[in-house]
């Protein structure tokens, strides 16, 4: 109570605040600022994405090359090998290598070709590369040349093919041409651009040499030449024996269809385990 005995009445304030909004220029500089943000994380999205398909696209390339680089490599090994068949091992030891049915020059040995079209054989060691290689081999073991022991592999209008039967009425094997071949890539999936083979790296050795001879009579001396049967090939019915040991380079280049940009190179080089030895 108050001095003059009523109650007073107690004043009540009022606080009033005013509550302020963004202004225009805040909202656009916002919108601004989180468009800019958004743009750099689709851009980083869009990278990766694309990143990561890149990615896939060469190694589903890579994944077929390696394959039939693996297919070729595999088989060139075996090439002009000759099972034992019904011989005996000591009759199968002592076996003339001279005779491998597998090996024949001109008609069964691992042979080179430039190209399909041509069809034409690369001698020697030659730096010179072919799109087709054709060779036999002892698929069976039986000892006996068969039409399935006759194989190859060619490049036949950006398509990797594989022979898998060859002409065995025929007395020469070394074309690109006779027998069946197979696709061992998709055209509608994987071009290939280049399948090369080259025997640059062969050697091939006269084992007559050294022998103290003038054989070429070229400049009076034995020279290292005469042992180079690829330099100088001995004379039919010589009697020579000359070892020749093959190695082969392969290189695939390939691209995939529906991306010509996505491309992959391999190039690898195979030893054959199977000598030729060829008796003059």
């Amino acid at each position: 109570m108050n001095q003059s005995g009523k109650i007073p009445l107690y004043k009540r304030t009022y606080s009033h605040t005013c509550s302020k909004g963004f202004t225009l220029v805040e909202l656009m500089i916002s919108l601004a600022l989180g468009t800019i943000v958004i743009s750099g994380l689709m851009s980083v999205y869009v990278s990766t994405v694309v990143s990561s398909s890149d990615t896939l696209q060469m190694s589903k390339l890579l994944q077929q090359s390696s394959a039939l680089m693996n297919m070729i490599g595999s088989d060139i090994r075996r090439a002009g090998y000759w099972g034992q068949g019904d011989s005996t091992i000591s009759d199968y030891i002592a076996r003339d290598p001279s005779a491998n049915p597998f090996n024949e020059s001109s008609h069964s040995e691992l042979t080179l070709i430039d190209s399909l079209k041509s069809n034409t054989v690369i001698f020697g060691n030659s730096a010179a590369t072919g799109e087709c290689l054709v060779f036999s081999y002892d698929i069976n073991g039986d000892g006996v040349l068969s039409a399935q022991d006759i194989v190859g592999f060619r490049l036949n209008a950006g398509v990797a093919q594989m022979r898998n039967v060859g002409d065995i009425a025929s007395t020469k094997h070394d074309s690109c041409l006779s027998g069946t071949w197979e696709d061992l890539t998709d055209s509608e999936v994987v071009n290939i651009d280049k399948l090369t083979f080259s025997l640059e790296k062969s050697v091939c050795i006269n084992t007559r040499e050294p022998d103290n001879v003038d054989n070429d009579s070229s400049n009076g001396i034995d020279d290292d030449a005469e042992m180079d049967c690829y330099q100088q090939s001995p004379k039919i019915t010589s009697g020579d024996v000359t070892s020749e040991t093959v190695q082969i380079t392969v290189k695939i280049e390939s691209s995939l269809t529906g991306d010509p940009f996505v491309k992959s190179q391999l190039n690898q080089v195979f030893r054959v385990r199977n000598d030729r030895v060829r008796t003059w």
